[in-house]
């Protein structure tokens, strides 16, 4: 840890985050009930579907993004160049 304490603050948090989020995925939960309620129903096929779309979604959206000004550039120059 005193290692840790060495890099930056920005670095640290990260870091930091990272092990939390680990930890919050690799420990399992109580079985059944708590304090906080019933545990929730299993996923219906459409939220898990939903969730295989979403990255797919946002694929699509980063390469129009990208793609869509890049050839808004590519039909004017092209167009310059026919006059």
């Amino acid at each position: 840890m005193w290692l840790v304490r060495l890099l930056p603050l920005s670095v640290q948090a990260w870091i930091g985050g990272a092990i939390g989020t680990m930890l919050f995925w690799l420990i399992p939960g109580t079985d059944g009930p708590n304090r906080f309620g019933a545990p929730p129903p299993p996923n219906t096929t459409g939220t898990i579907v939903l969730a295989l779309i979403l990255p797919l979604v946002f694929v699509v959206g980063i390469v129009a993004a990208v793609a869509i000004p890049a050839y808004q550039t590519y039909a004017q120059r092209a167009q310059m160049h026919q006059q």
